[in-house]
């Protein structure tokens, strides 16, 4: 697909650029014609740039980071044993949907970091009591996305919501002063429920049966109580976790706070930089204390084994990330990236640090799921 959006957009910037279409700045007058990727400046900027689209493709490194973590966590056992434990044999599929959606809908509160760790855990948590793993990635896929929209929890989404929100009372009411992230907090606390059930309702009328039942190679087990050595290493994971988070809580919150931004404050600080990497951190540690303390893991192999397990299954993501970062490249180079400063909602995509659609974090979980 993305090979194809890539010639048709080589295209139309070729067709754009004979017919001279171009894009007028409001600020100072000055026109901006399409670059046509077929002349022959633009072949020696694509031929220069191919391979920097591929391993400057924010989406790429992402999910790599992610699956290190993930990969750990399922290699070893534990996400399996953490399934177990939390579904038990009743199988209720109604609370794992509504887990799904309620784990989705606060995940934003981690930036972007949602799309990546909760949609292969939702493909697996589905796939555990009978549903289709489909299903759990597409549920988690728009609860995250809804959790952008509303949520009970203050986002690094809220501060620009806030800004909006200024802007409209401006010019609306006339209002001068100041708003707080919190401005929208009732709204959108409030629209939350909404959203949940909306989207239980629609994964349960129509996601559901247009699925039907999973027909993949791997077969759900049957129930297994947790042994006493799986308990244990879930005792021993927890302690290590709870350590873990409380590291990072104290380099965050403390006066030492080195995870803070030069200012003091979280906004643009390290710590929301870095949450992927922390929470893929977390999750490779927790993994590996489970696997040892298990006995599962036995040596420095066994972890190196886990780390390179998802690596192996993104093969099709791989291709499919090589020609999306090459349209999305394309589509900038043609006429976009010179209209950014002008066109406000270009602008507000390009202070997004993905530069694309999250639907790549979908295509990703489909291998480690399976």
């Amino acid at each position: 697909m993305f090979f194809l959006l890539t010639l048709a957009v080589v295209f139309l910037s070729w067709i754009c650029d004979i017919y001279g279409l171009k894009v007028t700045l409001p600020q100072s007058g000055e026109d901006i014609r399409v670059q046509s990727l077929l002349s022959p400046e633009g072949i020696r900027w694509w031929l220069r740039n191919a391979i920097k689209n591929f391993t400057g493709f924010a989406p790429l490194g992402m999910v790599i980071i992610a699956m290190f973590g993930l990969g750990v966590a399922q290699h070893s056992g534990f996400i399996d044993a953490c399934i177990r434990m939390g579904v038990g044999k009743n199988h209720d599929k109604k609370k794992i949907i509504w887990g799904v959606i309620i784990l989705g809908l606060l995940s934003n509160a981690i930036g972007d970091g949602g799309y990546i760790i909760l949609l292969p855990i939702a493909a697996m948590l589905f796939q555990w009591v009978g549903l289709h793993p489909i299903a759990g990635i597409v549920t988690a896929y728009a609860s995250v996305a809804c959790g952008y929209s509303a949520n009970i929890v203050l986002s690094t989404v809220d501060p620009l919501l806030a800004h909006i929100t200024q802007e409209a009372a401006l010019t609306l009411i006339g209002y001068q002063g100041n708003t707080e992230p919190l401005c929208n907090y009732f709204f959108m606390s409030v629209s939350t429920a909404v959203i949940a059930g909306v989207v239980y309702w629609v994964t349960i009328r129509y996601l559901l049966p247009a699925l039907g039942e999973y027909g993949g190679k791997v077969k759900v087990e049957a129930y297994r109580p947790l042994s006493r050595k799986e308990r244990r290493g879930i005792m021993m994971s927890v302690v290590v976790a709870a350590i873990y988070v409380a590291i990072i809580l104290w380099l965050t919150f403390s006066s030492y706070g080195i995870l803070r931004g030069v200012n003091g404050g979280l906004m643009h600080s390290p710590f929301i930089a870095g949450i992927l990497f922390l929470l893929s951190l977390g999750i490779g540690i927790t993994g590996m204390a489970y696997g040892f303390s298990s006995g599962n893991y036995r040596g420095d192999n066994d972890v190196i084994e886990g780390l390179t397990l998802p690596i192996k299954l993104l093969g099709v993501y791989f291709v499919i990330a090589f020609f999306a970062a090459q349209m999305f490249a394309c589509f900038e180079y043609s006429i976009w990236i010179n209209a950014w400063p002008s066109w406000e909602p270009i602008y507000c995509l390009r202070l997004n640090p993905l530069r694309s659609p999250r639907l790549f974090y979908s295509s990703a979980s489909l291998p480690l799921s399976t």
